[in-house]
């Protein structure tokens, strides 16, 4: 990502949307400021799998040291979404927790929070519908600020994904 010319730039916020209406800001890049050379920045999206969408949008807004901003051309990228699929974020998270699911299937669900040693600290039953959804934990906030393994089952499906609390 970058633009070619910053006269009085002061930050660009990365922004994401999976529909191309609802706009989230991931992080903000701070700018080089008054520069007519080409810059180059970048930023990674780690999570990209909880949006649950086969496309995903992303845009930069330019704001400048006197407040004014714009936004730079949207951006796309595809997602292979694999038929059976689990994420969890923000990871590491403080107060709250969520899975994304991608299944392919209808049926119901058991998300278990493991501590280090094996042992349940959370387990949650539930329905789940074919494609993608995003699954609340807010029982999640009162464990103790340590490493977890989430684990969904649906079917004969398991997923696993280290979670950390902190």
């Amino acid at each position: 990502m970058g633009h070619a010319s910053e006269r009085h730039a002061d930050h660009f916020d990365v922004q994401t949307s999976a529909d191309d209406r609802a706009w989230q800001t991931l992080s903000q890049v701070l700018a080089a400021g008054n520069s007519t050379a080409p810059r180059q920045y970048s930023y990674l999206d780690h999570g990209v799998a909880r949006y649950g969408a086969a496309m995903v949008y992303y845009r930069l807004c330019q704001v400048d040291t006197d407040g004014l901003s714009q936004f730079l051309p949207v951006r796309t990228l595809l997602v292979d979404a694999p038929a059976w699929a689990l994420a969890a974020y923000p990871n590491p998270y403080a107060q709250d927790l969520s899975a994304c699911l991608t299944s392919v299937e209808t049926g119901p669900i058991t998300l278990t929070l493991l501590d280090a040693a094996g042992h349940t600290v959370l387990r949650q039953q539930m329905a789940a519908e074919q494609g993608n959804q995003v699954i609340a934990l807010p029982a999640a906030a009162a464990v103790p600020t340590v490493p977890y393994v989430l684990r969904v089952q649906q079917n004969g499906h398991i997923g696993t994904v280290r979670v950390v609390r902190r």
